[in-house]
């Protein structure tokens, strides 16, 4: 047993221990910081999904995604669809994917990353196609990091309605 110096000159933290931190620190919320940078806000162009730039964060493991970041849909059939950022601690990457069925919405890979789980897939977007179009789905917002400032005066709105 020994004690670990973490945020010193010359520390050597893992990752898990970091995560770990920075998990409890957003007071264990997943998804997109909201009002930072463009909070990888979504648009449509030439069957493409672009996004601006934001921070995601799963169960500490944190995510830059870069301004003009894109990912191409194809007009094959209709379907519904999500963009994700896909963390992947079994292979230590980080992808952007769609995900994709005809009949409904998705089902999203969600496992928690502090206790075992290895995939972590956070909703950037979602959306629906045709043959012929491409159409983000207004209605929807994204899971978000908010601070502790915005979580409490929901919560006081909440209660005096």
């Amino acid at each position: 047993m020994a004690i670990i110096k973490i945020k010193f000159d010359s520390a050597s933290v893992t990752s898990k221990q970091d995560a770990d931190l920075n998990h409890f620190l957003v007071s264990s919320q997943n998804g997109i910081f909201a009002w930072v940078l463009g909070r990888c806000q979504a648009s449509t162009s030439n069957n493409y999904i672009n996004f601006q730039s934001g921070y995601v964060q799963a169960y500490g493991r944190r995510v830059f995604v870069e301004s003009g970041t894109r990912i191409s849909i194809s007009l094959d059939g209709n379907a519904y669809g999500y963009v994700v950022v896909r963390i992947n601690l079994g292979d230590n990457s980080v992808t952007l994917e769609k995900k994709e069925t005809t009949s409904t919405w998705p089902v999203l890979t969600q496992e928690d990353l502090q206790n075992g789980g290895l995939i972590y897939e956070i909703p950037l977007t979602r959306y629906t196609k045709t043959t012929s179009s491409l159409t983000l789905d207004s209605s929807y917002t994204p899971p978000q990091i908010v601070s502790e400032y915005s979580r409490a005066s929901t919560l006081c709105n909440n209660l005096e309605n």
